[in-house]
């Protein structure tokens, strides 16, 4: 058992680094979008999916390890435990080192949801921006340019045999 549990704040402390390299990666993507500077941002979202791929493998990790331990303390419930239910059943040296680097963990997934909250209304308010330029400019440019056939803007649709005529 002290082994499995030695392996899992080895895998939890793999994760909790990750998340921190992730948090201070958000950061440097907002200032790369903030900049406009498309290459540096390229290469700050090739390494946060490099950082999430391996966060996807120790969570695997994690969740057979949690599994083997609860196996090894016998527990019976129907649902794969979780750090809680085991911090419960473990040792108290171990529970309390467990404790600490589940702490710093959540600690990180937090400001990494706050930073990817963070960047998604940067990129929702440089949407909309642009969103409004481009109506802008759509109006300015796309305006009706032909009169009808009373000889006023935007007068009734035409039929066939309508001539038009452009104003000069």
């Amino acid at each position: 058992m002290n082994k499995t549990i030695e392996k899992l704040l080895e895998v939890l402390e793999q994760e909790a680094q990750l998340y921190g390299e992730l948090a201070g990666l958000l950061g440097k993507e907002r200032e790369a979008m903030r900049r406009l500077d498309m290459a540096r941002l390229e290469e700050h979202l090739g390494a946060k999916a490099v950082i999430l791929g391996r966060i996807v493998q120790l969570e695997k990790e994690r969740a057979g390890l949690a599994s083997t331990l609860a196996a090894e303390q016998g527990w019976a419930g129907e649902k794969a435990p979780s750090l809680l239910d085991l911090l419960r059943r473990i040792p108290a040296p171990w529970a309390g080192r467990l404790m600490e680097v589940r702490l710093r963990l959540r600690q990180f997934v937090e400001r990494v949801g706050e930073g990817t909250d963070s960047n998604r209304r940067f990129v929702e308010g440089i949407l909309a921006v642009m969103e409004g330029a481009m109506e802008n400019l759509r109006s300015a440019v796309a305006g009706p340019s032909l009169y009808g056939r009373k000889g006023k803007l935007g007068a009734r649709g035409l039929g066939g045999g309508d001539f038009l005529r452009q104003a000069i």
